[in-house]
């Protein structure tokens, strides 16, 4: 069970733009990879982070996260997801509840 709750933590950190760093955009630069995914210099010498096709934007996240709020399943089966979703996140989930997710 914690190999499932593992790789759905995982799935959902990509999804959500939390492994989606600034250190990355950088490594993909160093390794000559993705250059889609480069960082883009803006005037000013600032750089601005391209968003990255497998990351929810800010409305898909919300839609995503209301959908699972709304699943229901049988009693003494799963926990209700609602109580999970805070800040438009999924937080302190168990490994069933991870399973069920899955």
């Amino acid at each position: 069970m914690h190999v499932e709750r593992n790789v759905s933590e995982s799935i959902l950190k990509y999804l959500f733009g939390d492994k989606d760093t600034i250190e990355v955009c950088k490594d993909l630069k160093e390794v000559v990879v993705m250059q889609h995914l480069w960082l883009h210099q803006q005037g000013g010498g600032s750089y601005k982070k391209p968003q990255a096709p497998y990351v929810f934007t800010r409305n898909d996240a919300k839609a995503f996260v209301d959908f699972v709020a709304k699943v229901q399943a049988p009693t003494w089966y799963a926990t209700t997801f609602k109580k999970h979703v805070g800040n438009q996140r999924f937080q302190h989930m168990k490994s069933h509840d991870h399973h069920v997710m899955v």
